[in-house]
């Protein structure tokens, strides 16, 4: 009688069993199917879509359009967004005026390994290595070359270098001289990335207490660590090469997703008004303008010039623009957070055809302009 029990207890094990990796395998598979099924549906979006959903997502979502030095569009402009690289237009401007002043020199040389030690592998989605190899960037190399190394490129290395050499007074000082009011602090933000293993190597703290540390810091005990880190890479501190090796910890999407908070930020408002004043009005002379066209790489003349900057992390995308052409100006910033990732994979593949359609296609930027005034 008692192996007739254990028998059927088995059997109704090995039933369970069977029951739970059936249903465990339909999840799978089904997830799979939502999946390939939901990228395929993405990989037809077009810019339409992307306006649709801005419409839809104000929360999410901010413009501003300057044409023609008017105002035709402002949605959601002062919904304050981390800026990523978006932020080293401040740095451009700030190089600029520092060359003008005769306080950096556009042909000094400086040892490559000077900037490489503000490099940190796969932080920066090979934007360093990338300048290196398709300038073909040896030993030695001048300010203006790093300058197209962070603005052409994005190098988060190049950029902390010149933030070295600029200072943060200097950079600062351009914030306030065109009065982007609302404008967090600007901070060696590369070297930031370094926080996480700071806090796993000097605090002791895993993933789970990092993450809920970052969520609570103050913004000014943020700021400070991160220029405490900056000056070690400056200072060749040997405690660098041990956050290094705790480097991986950064790559947490719970603590990228608490870094990319904790960045400069500001609004498009402000962004597409400095775009303005730095293109259509005269507080940069032709000379620095010129040079902003070097530094920038996109533009053909004086009449036709075109800046831009771009900035991502895996949850915002944000771009501020300046173009001129054909006796028409224009000044946009679009900025986009995604803290769940449900979308911006898709709006990625087509941000930049987005904002060439608002600035050469009358009849979409027309239809934004309707769209999304009605919707604000």
């Amino acid at each position: 009688m008692y192996l007739v029990q254990d028998i059927n207890k088995g059997v109704k094990m090995k039933i369970l069993f069977i029951i739970l990796f059936v249903s465990v395998l339909f999840v799978i598979v089904v997830s799979i199917c939502f999946f390939y099924f939901a990228r395929r549906v993405d990989s037809k979006k077009g810019v339409d879509d992307l306006l649709n959903f801005i419409s839809n997502h104000p929360h999410m979502c901010s413009v501003s359009l300057i044409h023609n030095k008017n105002k035709v569009l402002c949605f959601n402009e002062n919904k304050i967004i981390p800026l990523a690289s978006t932020v080293k237009v401040i740095y451009a401007v700030a190089f600029v005026k520092a060359i003008k002043e005769n306080f950096l020199f556009l042909h000094e040389k400086i040892e490559r390994r000077e900037i490489d030690k503000f490099y940190f592998e796969n932080t920066d989605g090979n934007a360093h290595k990338r300048w290196i190899t398709s300038e073909n960037i040896g030993d030695v190399v001048t300010l203006l070359q790093v300058a197209q190394g962070m603005m052409q490129y994005s190098s988060n290395a190049c950029t902390d270098y010149l933030f070295s050499r600029l200072g943060a007074d200097r950079i600062q000082d351009i914030v306030n001289e065109y009065q982007l009011n609302v404008h967090s602090d600007i901070y060696a933000i590369n070297s930031a990335m370094l926080i996480p293993s700071y806090l796993k190597v000097n605090e002791h703290m895993d993933k789970r207490q990092i993450k809920k540390h970052l969520s609570q810091m103050e913004s000014k005990e943020f700021h400070k660590l991160a220029n405490k880190i900056f000056h070690n890479i400056v200072n060749n501190d040997g405690s660098i090469n041990t956050y290094l090796k705790e480097l991986p910890t950064h790559f947490d999407g719970h603590i990228q997703k608490e870094l990319t908070k904790k960045l400069p930020s500001s609004t498009t408002n402000e962004y597409a008004n400095l775009m303005n004043q730095l293109g259509n009005s005269n507080k940069l002379t032709r000379e620095e303008k010129q040079l902003l066209d070097k530094i920038m790489g996109f533009s053909k003349s004086n009449e036709e010039r075109l800046w831009f900057k771009g900035g991502s992390t895996p949850f915002v995308l944000t771009s501020a623009l300046y173009k001129n052409a054909n006796a028409e100006s224009f000044s946009l910033a679009v900025f986009i957070e995604d803290y769940s990732r449900l979308e911006i994979l898709w709006i990625q593949k087509i941000f930049k055809k987005f904002l060439t359609a608002l600035l050469e296609d009358p009849s979409f930027r027309k239809k934004a302009i309707e769209m999304l005034t009605n919707t604000d």
